[in-house]
C-alpha cells in the first residue's frame, strides 16, 4: 500500500457551501424562471455538469462567453458562502499528517482570500484550474510540482468530474455527498471511497 502523503481539495461543495450562490448567479446570468426549491436544487445535484446546462438551457458557448461576468458576480456574493460545518477541524486535524492543497475552478485569489477569512491557514497552496485547463492536468501539474507519485495523491471533492480527474491523473478521489452533485452520482464515478460527513475524511484518509 502507498502511503498517501497529499491530500488535494476542490473548493466549492466540497469546503465552501457555494451551491446556492451558483445557482443564482446562473439565474441572473441567463434569466432562468425556474424557483429555487429545494426539490429543483436536489434535481440539478443529481445530474452532469451538461445535464445541468441543458436543464437550464444554457449553451456550451453562452457559459463560455459568461464566464467572466459569472466569477464576478461570485465574488460579489462571496460573503454569503460558509465553510461547510465541522470542516475547519477536520482540515485542523489533516494538517497534521498530510500536505493540504486545494485545486479549484474558483478564482484562486478569491479562494485564498476566503480560506485567510475563514482563519483556515492549513494549505500549502491554492492552484486554480480554469474552464479552458483540464483538472486531470491541473492534478499532474501538482504532482510534478510536489515531486510525488500519483499514488500518493488523494483528491477530496464533490462533482463526478473531480472524481473521474483524479483517476486519469492516476490518483485516488474521495467523494463528498454534502456538495453539488449528489452520493449516488459520484458513486457511477466509482471512487476510492464515498463519504457523507466531513470527520469521516481522517480516517478513510488513513485506511487508503
Amino acid at each position: 500500500m502507498t502511503k498517501i502523503t497529499h491530500v488535494i481539495f476542490d473548493f466549492d461543495g466540497t469546503i465552501a457551501d457555494s451551491f446556492h450562490v451558483f445557482i443564482d448567479v446562473a439565474r441572473e446570468l441567463f434569466d432562468i424562471d425556474e424557483a429555487l426549491t429545494d426539490e429543483f436544487v436536489e434535481e440539478l445535484r443529481g445530474l452532469r455538469r451538461d445535464e445541468v446546462m441543458e436543464r437550464l438551457d444554457i449553451t456550451r458557448l453562452q457559459a463560455l462567453w459568461s464566464y467572466r461576468k459569472g466569477r464576478r458576480l461570485f465574488t460579489e456574493r462571496i460573503d454569503e458562502v460558509n465553510v461547510f460545518e465541522g470542516m475547519a477541524d477536520v482540515l485542523d486535524v489533516l494538517h497534521d499528517s498530510y500536505t493540504l492543497g486545494v485545486l479549484t475552478d474558483n478564482d484562486q485569489d478569491v479562494v485564498t482570500d476566503f480560506l485567510a477569512n475563514h482563519d483556515l491557514p492549513v494549505f500549502a497552496f491554492v492552484m486554480e484550474s480554469s474552464v479552458f485547463q483540464s483538472k486531470t492536468w491541473s492534478l499532474q501539474e501538482v504532482i510534478r510540482r510536489e515531486g510525488v507519485e500519483p499514488e500518493q495523491v488523494v483528491y477530496v471533492g464533490d462533482q463526478i468530474t473531480d472524481i473521474e480527474s483524479a483517476h486519469r491523473a492516476g490518483c485516488e478521489a474521495i467523494g463528498v455527498d454534502w456538495g453539488y452533485n449528489t452520493g449516488a452520482l459520484l458513486q457511477s464515478a466509482d471512487p476510492e471511497r464515498l463519504v457523507s460527513s466531513p470527520d469521516e475524511l481522517p480516517s478513510v484518509i488513513q485506511s487508503l
